[in-house]
């Protein structure tokens, strides 16, 4: 069962809605899910992967005490997060940037119950609080408690050689700025700082045979919904159904290939994005050559297609071209290491048809100090509208640094400062900022 709670990570991996290039498909699942799965439980380094956000209960180290709840013969782990940061720009605005101090407090609570010997139901639950200090109207109403991607239900079971996953993952999110408005008579507007509040949720089946110690096929398929929850971003409500099968071959210890394809079904709330499908098929391959260096390649050719009855002004009926992903980390000595990779896709635009992203990011990880252990990052992040009324290109640079102490065994210590600047064809959608952020996480 391990390999599908690897594969759930993963998908939440890929699944944000702001700076992340990479496709649902572009992480399949092999041992570098696996092995990154094993990062985010026991590195606060990884923290970037996450975006360009706020530290948050993503982040949790699940590493300390251990279960420390029992309702009935389901054992539960709470941790609780308490973080301190200051944002330069809270609206990511080029005109009029406001600046906060803001608290946030974060609850997890996870654990799981083995129903029967082969059925084990898991349960996360991921809550935010957030106090802006200078500007309490965006602390307020519904903003005031966020539902974070660690929330979800999962069900695992098995049938002879098949083993499978049913999934409910729900959050409740609000991101300051960095969102157009979308009016289909005026077009696209803009603001200095809003908060774009949303449901999201997936719903789905995953599944994978094992074949023989050579050979293993999965599958799945899922709803995807995206609900925003106000007037001001109806034309982003949508919905979409994904599907998805891959066969991968175990070469040795050390090396599996696999191909995939799949596919798409998005429809849109309003008329002013247009309906589409799309496919895509690829392959790669993940290898660990050394105990020193590990490399994932996987690439495809995705293919979207647009209905002709959007009211966005774009023309665009079809955006092909490839997408995927390459990793490659190398450890240079026991407390020493670094990687880089690449990520490039093809995905729904917000104001035209498509928009297409690829990012560059490297990072440096460094433990040799007692007990600490800090890490540098860089990431470079450019994108494409594909048309429409303001068709967008822009590049996007992150530049961070941080470190994390474990003060007990159960409490740690972490801090990180982060640089950002925007550059846009699109004058109002050009920013810089500055974010700086400590936080103590106690794990009951």
């Amino acid at each position: 069962m391990n390999s599908l709670r690897h594969l759930r990570i993963s998908r939440r991996f890929v699944d944000t809605d702001f700076g992340n290039p990479m496709p649902s498909h572009a992480l399949p699942l092999n041992s570098f899910t696996m092995a990154f799965r094993a990062a985010l439980k026991c590195s606060t380094q990884a923290l970037l992967l996450i975006g360009f956000g706020t530290l948050s209960l993503s982040a949790m180290q699940e590493n300390g005490g251990g279960e420390n709840i029992r309702i009935g013969n389901m054992d539960l782990d709470l941790q609780a997060s308490l973080t301190q940061s200051y944002d330069s720009n809270i609206g990511r605005s080029s005109n009029d940037a406001e600046s906060d101090f803001i608290t946030q407090f974060g609850l997890r609570l996870s654990g799981e119950v083995e129903l029967t010997e082969i059925n084990t139901l898991s349960l996360s639950i991921g809550a935010e609080f957030r106090k802006y200090w200078e500007n309490s109207e965006y602390d307020t109403g519904r903003n005031t408690i966020i539902l974070t991607p660690e929330t979800g239900l999962e069900l695992f079971f098995q049938i002879g050689n098949f083993d499978f996953r049913a999934y409910d993952d729900f959050s409740l999110l609000s991101d300051p700025g960095d969102t157009r408005f979308i009016n289909p008579i005026s077009g696209p507007g803009f603001t200095n700082v809003v908060l774009y509040n949303r449901i999201r949720n997936r719903l789905g089946v995953d599944g994978i045979w094992t074949i023989n110690p050579y050979w293993t096929a999965d599958a799945g398929i899922s709803r995807l919904d995206m609900i925003p929850l106000d007037n001001e971003f109806e034309d982003l409500q949508r919905h979409s159904y994904d599907a998805s099968a891959g066969l991968t071959h175990h070469v040795a210890a050390n090396l599996d290939v696999y191909g995939r394809f799949g596919g798409s079904l998005d429809t849109w709330r309003t008329d002013y994005q247009p309906d589409s499908s799309s496919w895509w098929v690829g392959t790669g391959a993940s290898w660990r050559p050394t105990d020193f260096l590990e490399t994932e390649a996987f690439v495809s050719w995705t293919s979207r297609s647009f209905d002709s009855d959007g009211l966005n002004m774009d023309q665009t009926s079809t955006s092909d071209g490839l997408a995927g992903n390459i990793a490659l980390t190398h450890l240079i000595s026991p407390v020493l290491q670094h990687s880089i990779s690449y990520a490039r896709s093809i995905d729904l635009g917000t104001v035209s048809n498509g928009l297409t992203n690829q990012s560059i990011q490297y990072q440096v990880d460094y433990s040799g100090f007692e007990r600490s252990n800090v890490y540098f990052s860089v990431i470079w992040n450019e994108g494409d509208e594909s048309g429409g009324i303001v068709p967008e290109e822009y590049d996007r640079w992150a530049f961070r640094a941080g470190l994390g102490y474990p003060l007990s065994r159960q409490l740690e210590f972490s801090a990180f400062v982060e640089h950002t600047f925007r550059d846009s064809n699109v004058d109002r959608r050009n920013f810089s900022r500055d974010l700086a952020s400590i936080t103590l996480t106690y794990d009951f």
